[in-house]
C-alpha cells in the first residue's frame, strides 16, 4: 500500500512556486515513499481508541524520517495554529524557499471528504498572507467511506488553493490518499453445480 498523488504534479505550471520550492515538495514526496504504510494501516478492521494509536504513531515516525539529515529547523507535531485558536497542525515546518519564508503543513486525514474539506478550509484561514505548502495524506477508512467522494473534494481543495496562489505570497496543495486493496469475491456453488457471487 503506497499512497496515491491526486492532485496535479508540482512540476506544472504555478505563478510564483520557484526552484527550491518545486524541489523541497519533490524531497517530502520522497519521504513519504520510505514510510512502510502496511506497517500501520493493514488491518481492514480497527477500533477507533486502537486507530488513533496507529496514526500517532505514524505520525512520529513519518516526524523522525522527515528530520532525518541536517536542517537547521526541524518538523514539529501537534503545533498550535495560533494563540487564538485550539486548531493544532499534524505536522509543521518553516523553511525559506527561493527567498520567501514558507509555513508547510501535512495533514493526516481519515479518507473522508467532509474531514479533508473541514481542514483545509481552517489551515487555508490560519495562513493567508503567508507562503503555504500544504499536504493533506489520507490513509484508508471503514468501508463506508467512499475514495471517489475524497478525490472529488481533494480536487476542490486544489482549485481554491490555486486561486489563492501568486507570486508574491505562493501557496500550493498536495493531495494523497491511501487505497485497501479490496478482496476479490469467491464464487461459491451451489449444490445443483450452478454458481453464485
Amino acid at each position: 500500500m503506497q499512497p496515491t498523488l491526486i492532485t496535479k504534479p508540482f512540476e506544472s505550471d504555478r505563478p510564483g512556486l520557484g526552484d527550491q520550492a518545486k524541489e523541497f515538495i519533490k524531497h517530502v514526496l520522497a519521504k513519504f515513499e520510505n514510510m512502510l504504510y502496511d506497517n500501520y494501516f493493514k488491518k481492514s478492521k480497527t477500533r477507533p481508541a486502537d486507530q488513533k494509536t496507529i496514526v500517532t504513531t505514524f505520525q512520529n515516525d513519518l516526524r523522525d524520517i522527515l528530520n532525518l539529515g541536517p536542517k537547521t529547523e526541524f518538523w514539529t507535531t501537534e503545533v498550535q495554529a495560533n494563540e487564538t485558536v485550539k486548531d493544532r497542525y499534524d505536522l509543521s515546518y518553516k523553511i525559506t524557499l527561493d527567498n520567501l519564508d514558507y509555513i508547510v503543513i501535512i495533514e493526516l486525514d481519515k479518507c473522508r471528504a467532509d474531514q479533508i474539506s473541514k481542514k483545509f478550509v481552517s489551515r487555508t484561514a490560519h495562513t493567508l498572507g503567508k507562503p503555504t505548502i500544504y499536504f493533506t495524506l489520507c490513509y484508508p477508512g471503514t468501508k463506508s467511506m467512499s475514495y471517489p467522494e475524497c478525490v472529488k473534494y481533494i480536487g476542490y481543495c486544489e482549485e481554491i488553493s490555486d486561486k489563492l496562489n501568486c507570486t508574491k505570497i505562493p501557496r500550493h496543495f498536495v493531495g494523497l490518499l491511501m487505497e485497501k486493496k479490496q478482496k476479490s469475491k469467491k464464487r461459491k456453488t451451489r449444490k445443483n453445480g450452478i454458481a453464485k457471487i
